[in-house]
């Protein structure tokens, strides 16, 4: 069954979305896995279940495992802690202490790790294609080579916050 949901994802703002769930009870729970904490959430009607998943549709292809809210939640925190001047290295720490999905959390530590060894952030991401397109590696290697990665990545958080 899909639930449509209105949660808040920080102090000030309100995000909607739908998930997949067997029952009302674990539709709460996955959103608060997300770190959201749920306002609203009901079950969506057979014709707001097929208008939602084609409304749903991510901006760039992602995998099924990890959730496109936990991908747009990590974009935002990257984007975030990289225009404080956080370096990489902490700013991956602190992404992956922060989710709670533990496939997602493996990942970027894996990133992490890669990072440390030398490479890129975009080589790092290129390093798990089943979660980052091609698109998504590609554009943060551009905002790299720029020197305007915030901004990549910004822009990256916009195009997929509209489907969370």
């Amino acid at each position: 069954m899909q639930f449509i949901y209105k949660a808040k994802a920080g102090p000030t703002k309100i995000v909607e979305g739908a998930i997949e769930a067997e029952r009302l009870d674990l539709a709460i729970k996955k959103i608060e896995d997300l770190g959201l904490t749920p306002l609203d959430v009901v079950l969506a009607s057979p014709a707001e279940e097929k208008e939602d998943k084609k409304s749903l549709l991510p901006a760039f292809s992602f995998s099924k495992r990890i959730p496109l809210s936990l991908i747009v939640t990590f974009t935002r925190q990257m984007c975030d802690l990289v225009e404080a001047s956080v370096p990489l290295l902490s700013a991956l720490q602190i992404a992956a202490r922060q989710t709670r999905h533990e496939y997602f959390k493996e990942t970027i530590m894996k990133m992490h790790d890669a990072v440390k060894d030398g490479g890129t952030f975009s080589s790092a991401l290129d390093q798990h294609p089943a979660i980052f397109s091609k698109l998504y590696v590609n554009m943060v290697k551009a905002g790299e080579l720029s020197g305007q990665l915030d901004a990549v990545l910004n822009r990256l958080a916009q195009l997929n916050h509209n489907v969370v």
